[in-house]
């Protein structure tokens, strides 16, 4: 049976405070976690970072506060476990720092470019952003995806992929079948496709400023890039994609699933010691966001990755333009 805990399930930084360290504005960050935890007489409490603090700690005490700190220089976790003897008996408490916190005139500075973010971000790290995809997550949704959305074009058809990154298998797999547009701004990893898949055609651009011509594709496909644009874009996003699908072309995405209405997130010390920016909303937002382009929805469903053997909740959809074909 689930031991009953006074903390949440629910991962959650509470506080955190920053350092400085050698006169440069960004030292150590510190990420603290402060909870309260129900223990039997035997066990005793260990965690990942420093216990600074504890409060009714005594063998005859079954409930006591603890408070732990930990450095925090990208994704980090915190966790809390119960000890017996020695030996683990369980995770009480894990909380995960996604971001590191910085004074506030740099993260003024980082949330007005968020474009930039992204495009430094994937030119420092696109080697070790492979890497990682190969080692660290698991993902079966994207394969299931897309062949959903294969089978809704005819060979040779007319395909644009947003965000195609280095010119993965997914891309090669798409330029193998149909005539194959890709963009991406970032200018390292439109080399690497362009090495990778001579056959297709690549622009270095924002997805958000890339131009083409209305009713040019038959199909649209975003893999992992939707996520990071800037708060706010998706809508008009949205607008565009459709505006370049003929009447009854398809569009696949895959978007960040939420419980909030609209969401923000950087990261300063992504892969490859890189900054990285994201946003999302939740699935109610991007229902009205696809109706509002015009886009009918044919499946769409939350499907979970592991990503460094924790969960990544995502919403792909499979959408339509109404019209001739469908």
């Amino acid at each position: 049976m689930r031991r009953r805990n006074a903390c949440s399930a629910r991962s959650v930084v509470v506080s955190t405070i920053s350092g400085s360290c050698g006169g440069v504005g960004f030292g150590p960050i510190f990420a603290a976690m402060r909870c309260e935890i129900s223990t039997e007489p035997n066990e005793v409490i260990a965690a990942s970072g420093t216990v600074i603090s504890t409060a009714n700690q005594s063998p005859l005490v079954k409930k006591y506060v603890i408070t732990v700190v930990a450095n925090v220089t990208s994704a980090t976790r915190i966790r809390i476990c119960r000890m017996v003897s020695g030996r683990m008996r369980g995770i009480v408490r894990v909380a995960h720092v996604k971001r590191e916190y910085r004074p506030r005139h740099e993260e003024s500075r980082m949330t007005s470019e968020p474009r930039r973010v992204v495009e430094n971000g994937y030119d420092a790290a696109a080697d070790a952003y492979e890497e990682w995809l190969a080692s660290s997550v698991t993902d079966t949704a994207r394969s299931k995806y897309l062949v959903a959305f294969v089978a809704q074009l005819e060979p040779g058809a007319r395909v644009l992929e947003l965000g195609c990154g280095g010119g993965g298998i997914t891309t090669q797999q798409l330029a193998s079948r149909y005539a194959l547009t890709g963009v991406d701004i970032s200018a390292h990893q439109i080399e690497l496709a362009r090495l990778r898949v001579p056959g297709a055609t690549f622009f270095h651009a924002d997805m958000s400023r890339f131009v083409a011509e209305p009713a040019s594709f038959d199909g649209v496909a975003a893999f992992y890039s939707l996520i990071h644009l800037p708060l706010g874009v998706l809508p008009s996003m949205l607008e565009r994609i459709a505006s370049w699908l003929r009447p009854g072309g398809v569009f696949l995405a895959n978007l960040g699933a939420s419980n909030e209405a609209a969401n923000e997130h950087f990261e300063r010390h992504w892969l490859a010691d890189a900054p990285m920016y994201w946003s999302g909303y939740g699935v109610p937002e991007y229902e009205r966001f696809l109706a509002d382009a015009g886009l009918e929805v044919i499946e769409a469903r939350v499907e979970t990755n592991i990503e460094d053997g924790e969960p990544a909740p995502f919403w792909w959809v499979l959408a339509r333009r109404p019209g001739e074909g469908t």
